[in-house]
């Protein structure tokens, strides 16, 4: 209990030491400073907007954020307004109500039924999820993955990823994203504890 409360008061200081740093570990977020420096405009999609949003736009020529709270994404929009910041699109994307979720056949209709083995766990995100679809394939060069749905996000995030692009997962610790490591076998995969935290990174290897 008490080296979790000092690795929290650690996380609070780094993460106030720098502008607008993700609520992901600190060696997650050194990681994706240094990959996103190594290339040149790299574009950036992410699932759940926040301070995140902001540290990506900085340092990426094209970001797309995806928001399902309409609350949230009515802050976050004003924050690139507010910091000049036009390389950025905020989407919001609400969930389903239930009678459109209830119609979906997901068996059918649902082209990662099969691979993964069930629907996902809350399906009202479906147009959440595939809100990347329209995007060519291997269009990204990091995908971050921190809002809802996480695995059904996963799934259509796969192919839109460029080679050695970097797929990021934060709370990687909970039980039921364990289909990250099942679906990305073969990845290099590196995680990123620290105290109750934990962000794991995916490197999809070329070919």
């Amino acid at each position: 209990m008490f080296r979790r409360i000092v690795y929290g008061l650690l996380y609070r200081a780094i993460s106030f030491s720098i502008a607008d740093m993700p609520r992901m570990t600190p060696g997650a977020v050194f990681e994706m400073s240094r990959f996103l420096k190594s290339r040149d405009d790299p574009r950036v999609f992410e699932w759940g907007s926040g301070v995140s949003s902001l540290w990506f736009a900085k340092r990426c020529g094209e970001l797309i954020t995806i928001e399902h709270n309409p609350e949230w994404h009515r802050w976050v929009c004003p924050q690139f307004e507010k910091r000049d910041i036009l390389n950025a699109k905020c989407i919001l994307s609400p969930p389903l109500s239930r009678e459109l979720v209830n119609a979906i056949d997901w068996d059918k209709d649902w082209r990662y039924f099969e691979r993964l083995g069930q629907r996902p766990r809350k399906p009202e995100y479906r147009d959440y999820m595939a809100s990347i679809d329209t995007y060519p394939v291997g269009y990204f060069d990091l995908i971050s993955i921190d809002g809802r749905e996480r695995v059904g996000c996963l799934m259509h995030a796969i192919d839109k990823l460029a080679d050695s692009g970097l797929l990021v997962l934060d709370d990687a610790n909970r039980m039921h994203y364990a289909a990250f490591y099942q679906v990305l076998k073969g990845w290099y995969i590196k995680e990123y504890p620290f105290g109750g935290r934990h962000t794991t990174i995916f490197r999809r290897l070329k070919g």
